[in-house]
């Protein structure tokens, strides 16, 4: 009985530490299922290093072709924003004129020139706004925070390309290349333990399912993007009948100077829209590529 007690200390004294402190034999049971589970913690290898690489740089492009629609974005608002001022401009100047024939109130005044204040601030705010963007993009670009790169128009969305895009007929690319996807499936040769495996497999349905959805996602704000744009347009084109014939108008004194800039200013607003439709079509257009390239850019 001596012999059995010492030869218990002794199994005890060479278990793991986390084994004796609860002084439970039985427990050496599960030493292979935790030496599998780390050697499963170890599994990435230098495939999925470079699936992750590879993922990485296509999100960092994507990122850039954001910032570039939204730096060009920003110059369009600027133009809204000062066009709008220029009209409240006009509005006092014009209330000041009534108020001096007794038409106006002096609270109709102030309230006229807050309005002017308050239109100064938001284009300062857009101004901050838009030159982080620019720091933003040298900074991603390569170049010092301050830089001054020569940054061009954004090309005009290809119409005739949505014809061609088919979510259906992508669906089984842009899955295959789906970096997650990937990723989880090049994980899955290296698995031993069956719980993470398991674990692993619902992570490869999902990064599928989200890839699916993702591309559809962006198939419809392709043709929302579309419908959009094709309704500025058609708004623009009356826009720029009432501009022509309000030109017109204040050529021979038929109308004021507040009149004509009222139409101005809806005109440019309305030139300005077609403008960003284009932009956000164009983007919508570059993420449906993405998608199909394996990046998902939506959920």
């Amino acid at each position: 009985m001596k012999t059995k007690h010492l030869l218990a200390l002794l199994l005890l004294a060479l278990l793991p530490l986390p084994l004796t402190a609860g002084i439970r034999l039985p427990a050496v049971i599960g030493d292979n299922m935790v030496l599998q589970q780390q050697a499963d913690n170890n599994y990435q290898d230098a495939d999925m290093e470079k699936i992750q690489y590879d993922q990485t740089e296509a999100g960092l492009v994507y990122q850039a072709q954001q910032l570039m629609v939204t730096y060009e974005q920003s110059r369009y608002n600027m133009e809204n924003l000062q066009s709008a001022r220029n009209l409240m401009q006009a509005q006092y100047e014009a209330t000041a004129a009534r108020q001096a024939a007794g038409m106006a109130t002096q609270a109709d005044v102030l309230s006229a020139l807050k309005s002017v204040q308050d239109q100064d601030t938001a284009i300062l705010t857009a101004q901050k706004s838009a030159d982080n963007v620019h720091r933003s993009l040298c900074l991603m670009l390569g170049w010092a925070v301050d830089g001054q790169p020569e940054i061009r128009d954004v090309p005009e969305p290809d119409l005739n390309r949505i014809a061609s895009m088919n979510p259906d007929a992508d669906m089984e690319t842009a899955i295959a290349n789906n970096y997650d996807v990937k990723y989880f499936e090049k994980k899955a040769g290296n698995l031993t333990s069956q719980y993470l495996i398991d674990s692993n497999q619902a992570q490869i349905q999902d990064a599928k399912d989200k890839a699916a959805k993702s591309l559809r996602n962006q198939y419809n704000a392709v043709l929302t993007g579309r419908d959009s744009l094709n309704a500025a347009v058609m708004a623009l084109d009356v826009a720029s009948v009432n501009l022509n014939t309000a030109t017109a108008k204040r050529a021979v004194g038929e109308i004021t100077e507040l009149e004509y800039k009222n139409v101005l200013n809806s005109y440019i607003s309305a030139k300005n829209s077609v403008e960003t439709d284009k932009l956000q079509l164009l983007l919508a257009m570059e993420a449906y590529d993405w998608n199909v390239k394996g990046l998902t850019t939506s959920n």
